[in-house]
């Protein structure tokens, strides 16, 4: 019997891609950076071609990826697909925090003091599962927001998987090329941070712990990602704080939400409650700037 995170002949189409493409969330065929696995049991990219989970493209990841990714992946020593759908999304939202709450780009020491890895196994002392064999958990002490994840991601989300490749700034880490080799993980639990480190952490732990007083909840998040249309693991011009409305290049695209599809692509990824756009904590924007400090 096959493990859990095994490899398995994909199930994509180019099809399925398509509500993605009209979103702006992958690019056009004729742009040559995406491709549908033929017969293969298991990935066999061309050079260059990393791959990439189906279930990913709605929990935050677009193209290109952002510097950010780029880097906590080759931080941890992991490819992309050892990350499950939770993980990517844990890692968006944290993204959101940063940008529209903290107003700062993702700072990673602060996600190094909320989030723990974890390596699924294949048995107790066996090797790491092949796929999604990452996991990502916040620490206990109320340092972060409950992201009301749904309790388990599609069951089959493994069986859909495609190629892509995108062109890396030269002086730019790359995203990690995909091998069947398996990852060897580092630095998954990191205990102890620089002083100096320390005490900016302290900071913005003190001012998250702030905004969750006065009533920040993971539906906000949701909202300045997904309900703006913006891929938070996507490389941008800008800050989801300098956000100035429909025209925003950051934007995936320009088409507003129905209420309907909204409520529907939330609740394919969480389990939050969506009661209105005006309500909720009001995120920075250049039209809601943060303070001058």
């Amino acid at each position: 019997m096959a493990s859990k995170g095994a490899w398995s002949r994909s199930k994509m189409t180019a099809s399925l891609l398509l509500p993605y493409i009209s979103q702006g969330i992958i690019p056009k065929a004729e742009k040559n950076r995406w491709r549908i696995p033929g017969s293969e049991d298991s990935p066999e990219p061309r050079r260059g071609e990393f791959v990439v989970f189906l279930s990913f493209l709605d929990r935050g990841l677009s193209f290109p990826t952002s510097l950010f990714l780029r880097k906590f992946l080759n931080f941890y020593s992991i490819k992309l697909t050892d990350l499950g759908p939770h993980s990517i999304q844990q890692i968006a939202l944290f993204v959101v925090l940063c940008e529209c709450y903290l107003n700062c780009p993702p700072y990673f020491p602060l996600w190094l003091s909320i989030f723990h890895g974890r390596i699924t196994r294949e048995n107790k002392d066996g090797p790491m599962v092949a796929s999604g064999g990452i996991t990502f958990q916040a620490l206990s002490g109320g340092a972060f927001l409950d992201l009301a994840l749904p309790k388990k991601a599609q069951a089959d989300w493994r069986r859909y998987w495609f190629y892509m490749i995108e062109q890396t700034p030269a002086t730019e880490q790359a995203i990690p090329e995909f091998t069947l080799e398996l990852s060897k993980p580092r630095r998954l639990r990191v205990t102890r941070l620089p002083r100096d480190l320390q005490r900016t952490v302290n900071d913005m732990r003190a001012r998250i712990k702030s905004l969750k007083s006065a009533g920040l909840k993971a539906i906000d998040l949701y909202n300045c990602w997904l309900g703006r249309r913006i891929a938070p693991l996507r490389e941008r011009g800008h800050l989801m704080s300098d956000y100035f409305g429909l025209n925003d290049p950051s934007r995936s695209s320009k088409t507003e939400w129905s209420s309907d599809d909204y409520t529907k692509a939330l609740k394919k990824i969480t389990t939050a409650e969506f009661v209105g756009s005006d309500q909720g904590l009001a995120p920075f924007t250049s039209e809601n700037p943060a303070p001058k400090v």
